[in-house]
């Protein structure tokens, strides 16, 4: 039996085989590439031979190997200025619990203050006199993050962690656009950070040994990116389950933060890249209503990692010893990702620089004299 732990319901294996047989035919007449057809036929064979080990495998994680709270191989954030994104919901919130934790000054950049706000006391109740500072982030609004990054270098006069956390999950039937005008995924997911961290840098150069940790996603793997046509504003094709734009979103993630590791050799700043795993957070609310009467979102519940598990390699990345060492790789499970290194292409990862540079309007080097601290 597998419960679902979003309605708590339980339902019989053979159960949740006849969903999936009754979906076979309408996802195989929706899979368009190659790829898409050899990844459906693996995850549809896993579920319908009763293979759920490896199926636990495929979509969640098979590693957990330590608590949040060892710190073992840790190195001491204790009095260190980290900045995480979306810090008031989900994976972001458990790092900012755990930061605190750690006895860091959390920066918390998040869109819905009155969530924030609410974290906030969730993690005094928590934490002894922890040192939060919330600032005010919308990332799909260019405007927001100009002022998101000023009243930052108002209150700090440098950053040791810099967490591109916050998501956005839009799979609606239509393209929706940003205030300025791009695609609604791109411009939240990675032009928003690709701004913010420009206008960081200096200050996370200023906190060196420092780390920028950007969260990317297994769904590049299913990206469809046309670098000249990036913002979709010709193609506007959705792709399976409407999920092209957000695919796309996580692909720029990455190259985002490898060819920034490029850019940052000798400057004592480590750059990383990384799959959480398959979150159970609000992030897949907008999830098209096939999935949902299917059975895919049971699927997506009862096999799903919970915020806290998903934020370990994120706290890996940000604080492990084993990889401070490293720049410019990915991580999966808390362990290098291979497959996603060999997948991004440094041609590529250079195209969608210059192209994102230019959208978010970059020109010249990131302000050189951060305040003094307040």
């Amino acid at each position: 039996m597998l419960e679902c732990l979003s309605c708590g319901n339980k339902f019989d294996a053979r159960e949740i085989e006849r969903m999936f047989f009754a979906m076979e035919q309408q996802l195989k007449s929706t899979f368009t590439s190659q790829g898409q057809q050899k990844d459906l036929q693996y995850f549809l064979y896993l579920v319908q031979t009763g293979s759920y080990n490896k199926l636990q495998q495929y979509l969640k994680r098979d590693w957990h190997q330590k608590s949040l709270e060892d710190r073992s191989d840790e190195e001491d954030v204790t009095g260190k200025i980290v900045v995480i994104t979306g810090a008031n919901a989900g994976i972001g919130k458990v790092i900012a619990l755990q930061m605190a934790k750690r006895s860091a000054t959390v920066v918390m950049a998040c869109r819905n203050l009155v969530k924030a706000e609410a974290v906030i006391n969730e993690i005094k109740q928590t934490v002894l006199n922890p040192t939060l500072i919330l600032v005010k982030l919308d990332l799909g609004d260019l405007e927001s993050v100009r002022n998101c990054a000023k009243e930052i270098r108002d209150k700090v006069d440098h950053i040791n962690i810099l967490i591109n956390n916050a998501g956005y999950y839009g799979v609606s039937n239509d393209l929706q656009r940003t205030k300025d005008g791009f695609e609604m995924n791109l411009g939240t997911n990675h032009l928003g950070h690709v701004l913010l961290t420009h206008l960081l840098m200096d200050l996370v150069k200023k906190g060196a040994p420092s780390r920028i940790v950007v969260v990317g996603s297994l769904a590049h793997e299913n990206a469809i990116l046309n670098v000249d046509d990036i913002n979709m504003e010709i193609d506007t094709r959705l792709g399976f389950g409407n999920t092209r734009p957000y695919n796309n979103s996580k692909l720029c993630n990455m190259l985002f933060a490898k060819t920034l590791a490029k850019r940052l050799e000798g400057e004592n700043v480590n750059t990383y890249t990384l799959c959480p795993g398959l979150v159970n957070t609000d992030l897949f609310a907008g999830m098209p209503r096939w999935q949902r009467l299917a059975g895919f979102s049971l699927i997506m519940a009862s096999l799903g990692c919970e915020p806290e598990q998903s934020a370990e390699t994120i706290l890996y990345c940000a604080l492990s010893t084993k990889c401070s060492q490293e720049s410019g790789r990915a991580y999966r499970f808390g362990r290098p990702w291979k497959e996603a290194d060999e997948n991004l292409k440094d041609e590529l990862a250079e195209k969608v620089w210059e192209v994102s540079e230019k959208l978010v309007g970059i020109t010249g080097s990131p302000p050189q004299k951060p305040p003094s601290n307040k």
